[in-house]
């Protein structure tokens, strides 16, 4: 078993937490409590959280943990999508490709490598399991790079390995992490960040008398173009409502000011670069309303 940083367990800490080491090349992560380190699935394993923190900041590539930063940001790599109703939306991805064809199969150097060369930085593994890749396309249900490198991987298993898996939530039984040698022609995709801080979030929903309003925050763009659908319309019906909203400030509003009662809404917020949309990051807010009839 192989270890590289861990939070120590002090105090008694009889129920094992989570650690960022993984074990020996098999998906699996350090569990630590005060009785015993065992090594436990990511995907079915249970043990309590303890965050840590470093002292400096930074974001140091770590074998087995994380990542640094992207050295662009989503904000600047258009082409990169958020997909619609992601649980991670500080990250944006794009699958290469070379006129309307897939460039996305490599070895683990020349993926990273292509990666870098845009600004971009190879999805960590979960990330992937948080669907950042999905709607990217170009044969991502597979097995796929990730940018998480197995620890002492040189030196035990005679070459460098990164862990593989499936490029979806949906895909990780079929495809569970594992430790893929550098050589393997493979899928993947690339991810960069939002500069910290700066990504969407929604601040406050308020349904008040037969009024929808939705305040957020996106300090990443300074305009948006917000509009709107009720839930269940088909994919070709008219997103209605359509608004340019200022977000100088970082943060905005938006009124549905005849909203219908007991019906559903879906908000889209598209960023804007002067006026230029960039649609493939739009977010998605759905509000289900419950206005009065009166």
């Amino acid at each position: 078993m192989t270890t590289s940083s861990e939070c120590t367990s002090k105090g008694g800490q009889l129920d094992p937490i989570w650690t960022s080491s993984t074990c020996a090349f098999n998906g699996t992560v350090i569990t630590l409590s005060e009785a015993e380190k065992s090594c436990s699935s990511i995907l079915t394993g249970y043990a309590k959280v303890r965050c840590c923190a470093d002292s400096k900041l930074g974001h140091p590539r770590v074998k087995g943990s994380r990542l640094a930063l992207s050295a662009k940001s989503c904000e600047q790599l258009n082409q990169f999508a958020v997909p619609p109703f992601a649980v991670n939306t500080a990250v944006c991805a794009y699958a290469p490709r070379k006129g309307v064809k897939c460039a996305n199969s490599a070895n683990f150097t020349e993926a990273r490598r292509k990666c870098g060369e845009m600004g971009a930085r190879l999805c960590t593994t979960t990330e992937i399991l948080e669907d950042v890749v999905v709607n990217t396309g170009c044969g991502v249900r597979g097995r796929i790079w990730t940018g998480i490198s197995c620890a002492n991987s040189s030196s035990s298993l005679g070459g460098e390995q990164s862990f593989t898996q499936g490029g979806t939530s949906s895909r990780s039984n079929s495809f569970p992490p594992q430790c893929t040698p550098w050589n393997k022609v493979l899928p993947f995709v690339c991810c960069a960040d939002f500069t910290p801080s700066t990504s969407f979030s929604t601040t406050r929903v308020d349904v008040n008398e037969r009024t929808l309003t939705l305040e957020w925050e996106w300090s990443a763009y300074s305009k948006v173009s917000i509009s709107y659908q009720m839930q269940g319309a088909t994919r070709s019906s008219q997103w209605q409502g359509t608004q340019e909203v200022d977000m100088r400030q970082g943060k905005g509003s938006y009124t549905i000011s005849k909203a219908q009662s007991a019906s559903g809404y879906t908000l889209r917020l598209v960023p804007m670069v002067g006026r230029k949309v960039f649609s493939k990051q739009a977010a998605f807010v759905d509000v289900n309303s419950t206005v009065s009839a009166n």
